[in-house]
């Protein structure tokens, strides 16, 4: 694939697959590789049109789609009582999808039906203190049977094991309502962004999501949210962050496709004799 159209036809085809093969009603063994996958494909189809097109509303409804595959898959493990490695907290960008979609509602069920511990299986243990520790920022209510705040910085630390992380300076400046210092952190999180597109190219360079993520980061689009609803000034034109992606609150967020889908599921399942 040598363009980003190329990227976003190849997407679009595993997009179709991918919503004909939940509309099957997958069972939980299945469920987690299924919708891991279709949380990585819509996320690069948003990245796509936004920079294909420049097109806000499609890069929020894809956004809307991708998180809305990890909401339904974190039902399906709640509905049977599934703990797939993919279940883990940290394994996909759903929650800053949802965040940067500005959609409040998924932002909070993704929070709500998500792990509350470690899967060491699934995910490194510093991704899982990152991942909750913002979780208890876009989603305090929800987010309450995780580890408390102070606990999950120190504990952040020690998983880093000496190293150091923009992110873990991301966590500590919003503990410390600092805007200054998440500024000098998220300025550093984007150089780091960069080494990891020239690092990781030559091995994923046939990896649809890789090659366009490589221009646009949603993790970052996301934080820039975070601060925006703290009024922290971010002017500047960042680099991964293109300006059309740096959406506004929306009364009316856009529909989600998985709900749309859930009358399939249940009537496929019903067919099988399974639970519904």
């Amino acid at each position: 694939m040598d363009s980003t159209a190329e990227v976003y036809d190849a997407l679009l085809d595993d997009a179709r697959d991918g919503v004909a093969a939940v509309a099957s009603g997958p069972d939980s063994d299945e469920a987690g590789p299924l919708y891991e996958s279709l949380v990585d494909t819509f996320q690069g189809l948003a990245i796509c049109n936004l920079l294909l097109r420049y097109d806000a509303d499609q890069f929020r409804s894809d956004l809307v789609f991708a998180a809305g595959a990890r909401r339904q898959l974190l039902q399906v493990c709640a509905r049977d009582g599934a703990t797939p490695r993919q279940r883990a907290l940290s394994r996909t960008d759903a929650l800053f999808c949802a965040v940067a979609a500005r959609d409040q509602p998924l932002v909070d069920d993704l929070v709500r039906l998500g792990p509350t511990e470690w899967v060491e299986e699934g995910e490194y243990e510093d991704d899982f203190c990152y991942h909750a520790f913002l979780s208890r920022i876009v989603a305090p209510t929800p987010a309450e049977s995780l580890p408390p705040a102070d606990g999950l910085l120190d504990r952040f630390e020690a998983a880093l094991q000496g190293d150091s992380t923009p992110r873990l300076d991301i966590c500590r400046a919003l503990d410390a309502d600092d805007p200054a210092a998440f500024r000098a952190a998220f300025d550093d999180l984007l150089v780091e962004r960069e080494a990891w597109g020239e690092e990781l190219y030559p091995d994923r360079r046939d990896q649809p999501l890789f090659l366009v993520a490589r221009y646009a980061f949603v993790e970052g689009l996301a934080l820039l949210a975070i601060a925006d609803a703290r009024e922290w000034p971010m002017p500047d034109v960042y680099a991964f962050c293109p300006e059309p992606g740096r959406l506004r609150p929306t009364e009316t967020p856009p529909a989600d496709l998985f709900l749309d889908v859930v009358p399939f599921i249940r009537e496929s399942r019903r067919r099988r004799g399974l639970p519904s």
